[in-house]
């Protein structure tokens, strides 16, 4: 119960630590970067003379912001190992499940083995997140070209008709240069019993907080054809932002709250010296804002299959393993993808404490391309476990994307703690 107790504690400091404080009117997270320039592009104010008008420039513009926005709603956060780092086994001899003497286990991929009947594992995790590049390009200097509406209805790239300089200046366009700033901060409870020898369940509950920054600053670019043209411009931003638009817009948002539930499940078919397999079913229940990148709004099932293996080498025991899953309804528009995972744990007793080196390359194929963002997205994690004391184990982990499609961190830091129990 202290152990239980602890963690509605940690859970508890994680709100009062970071609450929730909207910095102007509440917005849901994915509508701060559409809602830039008032959302429907950028109008400027008229001005005297033949061409007087209210200058729109085409909100179409926003379709690279509106894709980051769909690739924010997307982003998918590591998730601790269901089954924790320590393994027990039945000893016929003392009649009873006894640790077993294997690595601690990976961080964010699964092993075949369960843990034991009877036995409980529980951990929390922290993991950091600070998005740097959208499809390899840097969140702090994107720019996006906003192209003038057809005020003549003859095209934009059409000569100029009537007086000089004609309808020129429809060919004038604003070049927005965005910076963009988004962070997580993940607080993760899970927990991992064993119903019997070969069949664990487990869950995991995450707790999120999402900082968002948007900040513009717009200029017009006069097209060349009239750049000589004498008289006041005809494209102007209101300074004040009252009749048009101001060259500057910026929006600000930070939202915390619980994210999608994870439901998991285990059943160990085979476990031989030389392998071990078991199918395992994830459930994702829809628990977290999807309008504030906590979770995705359907019910997410993955079915995978886990294989792994343990061999003793160089004075400890390393453990392959692959991991291949299913996942239903992994996109915001109701994607499927092929997860999958590859790699080893090697652990081994330095200076009396047992230790692991956990080193995967995770990855994901969306089978359907609704949106073309992130449908390829493979990371490398690396990361090191240990025995602290007793059934107690600390661990840190880092990830890098190997690869630059989608929204991308430079790497996303891990840290956290595990107890077995019973």
């Amino acid at each position: 119960m202290r152990i239980i107790s602890l963690y509605v504690i940690l859970i508890f400091s994680f709100f009062h630590i970071f609450p929730a404080k909207p910095i102007q009117a509440d917005t849901d997270l994915t509508d701060l970067i559409p809602s830039l320039y008032g959302g429907d592009g950028v109008q400027l104010i008229g001005v005297a003379g033949p061409f007087s008008h209210q200058p729109h420039f085409q909100a179409d513009a926003l379709v690279k912001l509106s894709q980051l926005t769909t690739a924010a709603s997307e982003i998918s956060f590591p998730s601790p190992s269901s089954q924790g780092g320590f393994t027990f086994e039945f000893d016929p001899i003392l009649n009873e499940f006894i640790r077993s003497k294997e690595s601690l286990g990976p961080i964010f991929s699964e092993r075949a083995k369960t843990i034991g009947k009877n036995k409980l594992n529980l951990g929390f995790s922290y993991t950091f997140i600070d998005f740097t590049r959208f499809d390899g390009e840097d969140l702090d200097d994107l720019g996006v070209v906003f192209t003038h509406s057809d005020d003549d209805g003859d095209g934009l790239d059409l000569p100029s008709i009537g007086p000089p300089p004609g309808y020129a200046f429809e060919r004038d366009v604003v070049i927005a240069d965005i910076d963009v700033e988004l962070k997580s901060h993940i607080f993760s409870f899970y927990g991992t019993y064993g119903i019997t020898e070969n069949l664990d369940v487990g869950f995991l509950i995450p707790v999120i907080r999402n900082e968002m920054e948007v900040n513009a600053i717009a200029r017009v670019e006069v097209d060349s054809s009239r750049a000589n043209f004498p008289g006041p411009d005809v494209h102007v931003f209101d300074p004040l932002g009252i009749n048009g638009d101001a060259p500057i817009d910026s929006a600000k948002e930070e939202k915390t709250g619980i994210g999608d539930i994870i439901l998991r499940t285990k059943y160990n078919v085979l476990n031989k010296p030389g392998i071990q397999i078991s199918p395992a079913l994830e459930i994702r229940l829809p628990t977290g804002e999807d309008d504030n990148l906590m979770g995705i709004a359907r019910l997410g099932l993955k079915p995978l299959l886990i294989i792994s293996t343990s061999v003793p080498v160089w004075g400890g025991v390393l453990s392959p393993h692959l991991n291949i899953g299913y996942d239903v309804n992994a996109g915001a528009k109701g994607q499927d993808e092929i997860d999958y995972t590859v790699g080893f744990d090697y652990g081994r007793e330095i200076y009396g404490d047992a230790t692991t080196l956990a080193v995967d390359v995770i990855g994901s194929h969306e089978t359907q391309k609704k949106d073309d963002i992130g449908d390829d997205i493979i990371d490398i994690s690396i990361g090191i476990k240990w025995n602290l004391y007793k059934q107690n184990l600390l661990y840190f982990n880092s990830q890098f994307p190997l690869n630059d499609q989608g929204l991308r961190p430079d790497v996303i830091v891990t840290a956290g703690y595990e107890i077995a129990l019973r």
